[in-house]
């Protein structure tokens, strides 16, 4: 934890772990130093750069305030549910220094396309793209806790559609798709958008977690982290039962803000090139005309009903493409994710 102040702690904690183990064992340490060969200010300096930087307090165990009762914590959702805002919290620093708890990091596409294994003890597994029934498969221990992200799925394909054609890594299934897209107008690019999340297993796996509830299961809507960050982020800390000062509180909820991830953008304000394009919600009704409507209920069934969305009138469909950044009418929900 030292390391946060000054560069000379953070020699002064390397070499206090030098002294407690061998030195062929330093082959493994997270940055790759594997001689003690170097001048203080050379080591320094290759710490600094390093990017797994933040690895070392959590490796050594550095720096924990409380210890979370939970030995696991299992972040599941579908794609497009601020899976990155999510990740971003538990790999933040306060949040290790006030659970103990490293990151897993889950790099699949989950859903219908992978399979999961038990992950390690002590550790949050995020994201996790997954139905409930693969959920249920997973070795757990004794104390853990688990949440599902949802959202309405009129918005998820929004979202999906935008990300897929004009912002998302070229990975996995993104470049086929992003080449069809690119040969389609909006309104069926937003049919496609529908057809690839019921493909990929989207809706499933929405709706197997409709009804699930109890001690150790939360549903969380992407909606409420929409609407207000800091009242969603208190409540997901709760729910884990994650106490931090308010001072820490108010450092965490700052650090991970829309404007912070966009370098001081509003929410509101569309930047289609950035993985955080608009941070809103219920934004189908700009894009849903009635045929794109027809095919999505043709689709999805009633998936609406079971998630609890409610249907609402439509509006008039914008048949314009979007410019790589656009200002919205949208501006009383400051600090949400997309």
């Amino acid at each position: 934890m030292c390391y946060y102040e000054s560069p000379n702690k953070i020699y002064c904690i390397f070499i206090a772990f030098n002294r407690n183990v061998k030195r062929n064992t330093l082959t493994q340490f997270p940055i790759g130093i594997n001689k003690m060969n170097y001048s203080p200010t050379a080591l320094l300096k290759r710490i600094r750069d390093s990017k797994k930087i933040n690895d070392i307090p959590k490796r050594l165990g550095i720096g924990i305030v409380n210890h979370s009762p939970h030995e696991n914590i299992f972040h599941c959702c579908v794609q497009k549910t601020a899976s990155q805002w999510f990740l971003n919290i538990f790999n933040d620093d306060i949040f290790y220094q006030y659970t103990g708890l490293l990151t897993q990091l889950y790099f699949k596409v989950g859903l219908r396309q992978d399979s999961y294994e038990a992950i390690p003890l002590r550790s949050v597994a995020t994201p996790l793209y997954i139905a409930y029934s693969d959920y249920l498969a997973m070795p757990k221990p004794k104390r853990y806790r688990a949440f599902f992200v949802t959202r309405d799925p009129r918005d998820l394909a929004i979202s999906f559609y935008f990300s897929t054609k004009y912002s998302h890594d070229l990975i996995a299934y993104i470049p086929k798709m992003r080449k069809e897209l690119e040969a389609l107008n909006m309104k069926d690019g937003l049919k496609y958008a529908i057809n690839a999340l019921e493909e990929i297993g989207v809706f499933e796996a929405q709706r197997s977690w409709a009804n699930v509830d109890d001690e150790q299961h939360k549903i969380f809507r992407y909606e409420d982290l929409a609407n207000n960050n800091r009242t969603f982020l208190k409540q997901l800390l709760s729910y884990l039962d994650v106490e931090v000062s308010a001072e820490k509180f108010d450092v965490l909820y700052n650090r991970h803000s829309f404007k912070s991830h966009t370098k001081g953008r509003s929410q509101g304000e569309e930047d289609i090139s950035s993985h955080y394009r608009r941070g809103i919600s219920g934004e189908w009704k700009e894009y849903f005309d009635k045929d794109v409507m027809k095919h999505f209920k043709s689709v999805t069934g009633d998936l609406l009903e079971v998630l609890g969305y409610a249907e609402e009138p439509l509006v008039k469909y914008q048949s314009t493409q979007p410019t790589a950044k656009t200002k919205t009418n949208h501006h009383d929900l400051e600090h949400a994710i997309t």
